[in-house]
């Protein structure tokens, strides 16, 4: 795969961990339709379908197919393994690096870009708090 194609393949991985992570509840579950996630992350539903598929191909995410009591599909329900948020820590520490010293900025530039950003649009290195990343309703 061609070096943007994978750079791309990434950002679009890590803005839907982001979303995981972000949407939590308190059973440290996020439920979600894939159109939902899609808008959330800017992508498509089929492309987040497509990332979340790999996501837990992975072994970064658990999914939870949910049914209706009247036998129909229901949004599924997602948390982040513990790999998954290895991975999520390891991006935050990388762009928090990147911001710090200009000179790492300077030799991998799509560390400076917003599609870096986990979620929402908000940049990873403002975690002052735990609800400064979180998606606004």
């Amino acid at each position: 795969m061609p070096k943007v194609k994978m750079i791309a393949a990434r950002q679009r991985r890590l803005r839907v961990l982001g979303y995981i992570h972000d949407e939590r509840g308190a059973d440290g579950r996020a439920v979600a339709s894939f159109k939902m996630i899609g808008y959330a992350t800017g992508l498509s539903g089929s492309q987040a379908r497509s990332v979340v598929r790999y996501l837990s191909d992975s072994g970064l995410v658990s999914v939870e197919h949910r049914h209706r009591s009247d036998g129909g599909n229901d949004d599924n329900s997602y948390s982040l393994t513990l790999a998954g948020l290895a991975v999520l820590d390891q991006a935050m520490l990388e762009k928090a690096e990147a911001v710090a010293n200009p000179e790492a900025l300077a030799s991998d530039p799509t560390l400076a870009s917003d599609d870096v950003h986990l979620s929402c649009e908000v940049p990873v290195v403002s975690v002052e708090s735990p609800d400064s990343r979180r998606c606004p309703r």
